[in-house]
């Protein structure tokens, strides 16, 4: 029997009763997607799962994306990455990367439609991941500003976009890319608004990140434009957050939300360790 609660905030649900080491039927896993695009945030607590596990589990979800830095990867795999306050993984000048409000890999032709966090270790205070509703925020626009922007596509480019300390983001990190890495990165264009390809509701999208302009609009214009969005969706009321506990795997719905994560003290105190494995997938894998 899987339980279900509310997280703190409203936005996003916990469930308990699944192991997923012991393997995940069909019907539960069918439950999983229906509670993630219903709620765009989805805990499952309790898990204990090496890498091919946790792996073969976000293949589920769509085709894993392979990961831009390669230093980050685990046992090798493209497409995990570690996720730490490791101060010898990451040096001065390349801390805080994620600490900005974004849509993963917006960067990429096709974004990323789910990402997922698999906590190994949690400090004792810090390492929230903080999220935004861009469906609810769609749904308060008003009329002309949904005219306004229908049709319209941002341009996207890895490590690029604006940094608002507005918005309590931090500038871009230093940490260079692999001259590999370098040869994937193109500018793709993504439309602010879209309709979800799995809920079919109408969403704001790409309106924060890697965001550098908007298609066949003046630069001062556009970025004043996306920078409007981005104050709407960051409103109180389509906010939300969690901070992931041991054993859990925190997902979320790439389409329906923006997220950021928090700045947290970089350590290998006992305490003060946070160490997740990532994945991302792009697509959506056919139902069970």
């Amino acid at each position: 029997m899987i339980g279900i609660e509310d997280l703190e905030g409203g936005l996003g649900v916990r469930v308990s009763g699944v192991d997923l080491a012991k393997g995940c039927d069909g019907p539960t896993m069918e439950r999983l997607r229906e509670l993630l695009y219903r709620h765009h945030v989805l805990v499952i607590g309790g898990q204990s799962l090496d890498t091919q596990t946790y792996l073969a589990f976000g293949k589920r979800w769509g085709a894993p994306i392979e990961f831009l830095r390669e230093d980050q990867r685990v046992d090798g795999s493209p497409e995990v990455i570690i996720v730490s306050n490791s101060p010898f993984l990451f040096p001065e000048g390349a801390r805080d990367y994620a600490v900005h409000w974004h849509s993963d890999s917006t960067y990429e032709e096709v974004p990323a439609s789910t990402t997922m966090l698999y906590c190994l270790e949690a400090p004792k205070a810090g390492g929230e991941t903080l999220f935004a509703d861009t469906e609810a925020a769609y749904a308060a626009l008003s009329g002309e500003m949904k005219a306004r922007i229908e049709g319209l596509m941002g341009r996207h480019k890895a490590g690029a976009g604006q940094r608002d300390p507005e918005f309590g983001e931090r500038p871009h990190s230093k940490k260079p890319f692999s001259e590999e890495a370098q040869k994937r990165i193109r500018t793709f264009l993504h439309p602010l608004a879209l309709t979800h390809p799995v809920t079919r509701k109408r969403v704001l999208f790409g309106v924060a990140g890697t965001a550098t302009g908007i298609e066949g609009m003046e630069d001062a214009t556009a970025m004043k434009l996306i920078t409007d969005l981005k104050r709407h969706v960051l409103q109180p009321q389509f906010r939300g957050g969690y901070t992931a506990r041991e054993g859990d795997i925190l997902l979320w719905d790439n389409y329906s939300l923006i997220h950021t994560a928090t700045p947290i003290d970089y350590s290998l105190e006992d305490g003060h360790r946070r160490v997740l494995h990532r994945i991302s997938v792009k697509g959506f894998a056919p139902a069970a």
